[in-house]
């Protein structure tokens, strides 16, 4: 008897401690170039709060990690670190007056590198002790940039702001250890934005010069750093300017469309095609300035003339909707889903019977715990206790509902 009372008061003591807060779906941070501030959509219930925080002058690029965005302001030369949890800016880094930051990317876990497009240079930024420690120069005007792995391609526009005319493009294969140009690829007219496609090869969109110049793609080859291939995207006024490459392998451009509709372009990455191209655009709200992934086969637009955000597939159904801020001019997901499968407390990479007697060791006789513990949440109430393990034990055995899948729908609930 005695002993029974002292597990019951055990496993109501462990109850309390382990109580933790809900968990947050994934959340599309986007800057309003216009309007100076961020928005945050939530993912899963879309809902939107807009304007959350202030940015400095002319806020252009972003990147997300952990509980922190990152955006620099090519008005004011700085770069912001906004707290998403608290919705403050929690620092502000000077870059230098006439840098007029484009653009910035993550090379490893506390550094970010910068493209400064009128001073034509690059920053090395420690987000940890929060300065700039080091800048190099790089060819005339750089502009998007992407990261993998040792390596950070840089579109250099080769732009000349005294006549406003354009110099050869070309994009700097930037080396992250030895912070240098290791070569330059000669490319089209005006390069702005670049993404990996399936087969591992560059995609790198071309604006042309806004004068008669075609808007072009060109494909390069990561392992020789040269090109393989080049087509036509557009000859329109405003050719594509931006790009993204969902995991499917589907290629998308931003086309603008400012008149009536917003337009979309898609292209085959592979075998260097286009699908959707000035003839026959994927249609949405009006202006679209940028483009990002939002699944493996779907991107958000930037609607920058109708103040929204759609997500859309490569057919261009329009899958959701946002009302976003004044002149929406991209954004970054805020990856907030827990990194492990509800139900596997000892992380094995299944759930299963061993999972259960976890769960009733470490709530009755003080075993090992959960890893992380919200993993021992099966039935998503907030707490790790014997009705978790109850719920492994019937879906392992009678068929019953899977961990975290309350409504029985087969999505997770927690």
């Amino acid at each position: 008897m005695k002993n029974r009372h002292t597990l019951t008061a055990l496993a109501s003591i462990i109850l309390l401690l382990v109580t933790f807060s809900g968990l947050h779906a994934d959340e599309l941070i986007v800057i309003n170039n216009l309007g100076e501030t961020l928005s945050k959509i939530d993912l899963e219930t879309g809902m939107v709060d807009n304007n959350f925080v202030t940015m400095g002058l002319i806020p252009n690029a972003i990147v997300c990690a952990d509980d922190r965005a990152y955006v620099v302001n090519s008005g004011s030369d700085d770069l912001y670190i906004v707290d998403l949890e608290s919705e403050t800016v929690e620092d502000i880094i000077d870059l230098g007056s006439g840098r007029n930051p484009w653009s910035l990317s993550f090379i490893d876990d506390s550094t970010l590198l910068v493209t400064n497009f009128i001073s034509s240079t690059v920053s090395k930024v420690n987000i940890n002790t929060k300065a700039v420690v080091g800048e190099w120069a790089v060819d005339t005007r750089p502009q998007g940039l992407l990261t993998i792995g040792e390596r950070t391609y840089i579109a250099i526009s080769g732009f000349n702001p005294g006549d406003t005319s354009y110099g050869p493009g070309s994009v700097a294969v930037w080396d992250n250890q030895g912070d240098s140009v290791a070569q330059y690829i000669g490319v089209g007219t005006n390069p702005q934005d670049l993404d990996i496609g399936p087969d591992g090869r560059l995609n790198i969109v071309c604006t042309g010069d806004y004068e008669g110049l075609p808007g072009m793609l060109y494909v390069a080859d990561t392992a020789s750093l040269s090109v393989a291939d080049s087509f036509q995207t557009a000859t329109t006024f405003f050719p594509p300017s931006d790009i993204v490459v969902t995991s499917d392998g589907t290629g998308f451009l931003a086309a603008g469309g400012w008149i009536d509709k917003g337009e979309v372009y898609t292209f085959d990455p592979v075998n260097s095609v286009m699908l959707h191209d000035q003839n026959d655009p994927l249609t949405t709200s009006l202006g679209v300035i940028a483009v990002s992934k939002a699944s493996e086969g779907t991107i958000f637009s930037y609607n920058f003339g109708a103040d929204n955000i759609t997500e859309m597939d490569s057919s261009g159904l329009i899958l959701n909707s946002y009302n976003v801020g004044d002149g929406p001019q991209t954004g970054d997901i805020r990856i907030t889903d827990p990194d492990y499968v509800c139900g596997d407390v000892n992380d094995d990479m299944a759930v299963n019977v061993s999972d259960a007697v976890i769960v009733i060791n470490y709530v009755f006789i003080g075993g090992e715990a959960p890893d992380p513990l919200e993993s021992g949440d099966t039935n998503c109430d907030t707490a790790v206790n014997v009705s978790d393990a109850v719920w492994i034990i019937n879906y392992v055995f009678i068929g019953g509902k899977a961990p975290c899948d309350t409504n029985g729908d087969e999505i997770p609930d927690c």
